[in-house]
């Protein structure tokens, strides 16, 4: 990771007009960088997805759920419910599994979409103005680039 991010702040920095372009670039590498550790760490585990949960679903809770997630139990069906306590570790590994993959392709759609507006002048990095993307893409920013439409 610390080659892509000091490319990308050094053409961000050289390159100062077109900084959203590689600073987005840099974040879509972070969710690659954190899918391939979520996927390392699993494969350490267990070699293929079938190991892996068998391994899960034998992984019981020692606990039961804390504030504020009880009191949601309680309000939402109680054992029935959304937020009941779960019955083997295979509960958490899914939720993890899928958390994990979809913020990775929310961060390459988001970076996808910063790219286009700010090509057509629509991303505007320094307002936070519901009409430029900047603030619906919801990138973390890092600089501060003053655009000619804000």
């Amino acid at each position: 990771m610390v080659p892509v991010y000091a490319t990308s702040a050094f053409l961000s920095l050289w390159f100062h007009k077109h900084a959203v372009y590689y600073q987005v670039i840099s974040e879509a590498y972070e969710a690659f960088a954190i899918a391939s550790f979520f996927a390392l760490v699993c494969h350490l585990i267990a070699p293929n997805l079938h190991e892996q949960k068998q391994f899960f679903r034998q992984l019981h809770p020692i606990s039961p759920w804390i504030l504020p997630v009880n009191w949601f139990a309680k309000c939402c069906g109680g054992e029935r419910g959304i937020w009941r306590t779960p019955k083997s570790g295979l509960t958490w590994f899914n939720i993890v599994w899928v958390g994990v993959y979809q913020y990775c392709f929310m961060r390459v759609a988001m970076t996808i979409v910063a790219v286009v507006t700010q090509r057509y002048d629509r991303y505007c990095e320094s307002s936070n103005s519901p009409v430029f993307a900047h603030i619906w893409v919801g990138f973390q920013e890092r600089g501060y680039h003053q655009c000619l439409k804000c």
